[in-house]
C-alpha cells in the first residue's frame, strides 16, 4: 500500500479487516479511523470493521453504537450476525436471542443460494450465544 494504492478506500478497509481476522486490533484501529475521516459519511462496511476495533479494544459503548448502525444497513447477514454475538458476548442474551431469531427469519425468505452464507453466520451468533 504504497504510492497511488496508499490512500485506497477497499485496500485500506481490507487490509483493516485482515488485521482484525489476526487478531490485531490495535494496528487496525488507525485505518478505520482513517477510512472513516476519509469517507465523509459513514459507510456500513467501515462501521463494522470499526465495531469490530471497537470490541476488541474494550470500548463496549461504541461498539454497540457501530455494530447496530452497520447491521441496519448493510445487505446480508455477517453485520446482524457479528452484532448478535457481540451482544451474547456482553451479557445482553434477550437482545442476542431476538436477533438470531431475526437472522432464522431472514434466512427462512432467502433464495437458496445465499442460505448458506446466511447460515454461517447465524452459527456465528448461535456459538456465541451458547457460551454466554
Amino acid at each position: 500500500m504504497q504510492g497511488i494504492h496508499a490512500d485506497d478506500p477497499a485496500l485500506l478497509l481490507g487490509r483493516a479487516n485482515a488485521l482484525l481476522e489476526l487478531g490485531r486490533a490495535p494496528e487496525a484501529q488507525p485505518l478505520v479511523e482513517k477510512l472513516a475521516e476519509e469517507q465523509g459519511a459513514r459507510s456500513p462496511a467501515t462501521a463494522l470493521a470499526q465495531a469490530r476495533v471497537y470490541e476488541a479494544l474494550g470500548q463496549i459503548t461504541e461498539a454497540d453504537a457501530a455494530y447496530q448502525w452497520a447491521a441496519g444497513r448493510l445487505p446480508g447477514l455477517e453485520a446482524l450476525g457479528r452484532y448478535a454475538a457481540f451482544l451474547a458476548r456482553v451479557g445482553r442474551k434477550q437482545e442476542a436471542a431476538d436477533n438470531l431469531a431475526e437472522i432464522d427469519r431472514r434466512i427462512e425468505r432467502a433464495n437458496p443460494q445465499f442460505r448458506r452464507e446466511g447460515r454461517a453466520w447465524r452459527d456465528l451468533a448461535a456459538q456465541a450465544l451458547a457460551r454466554a
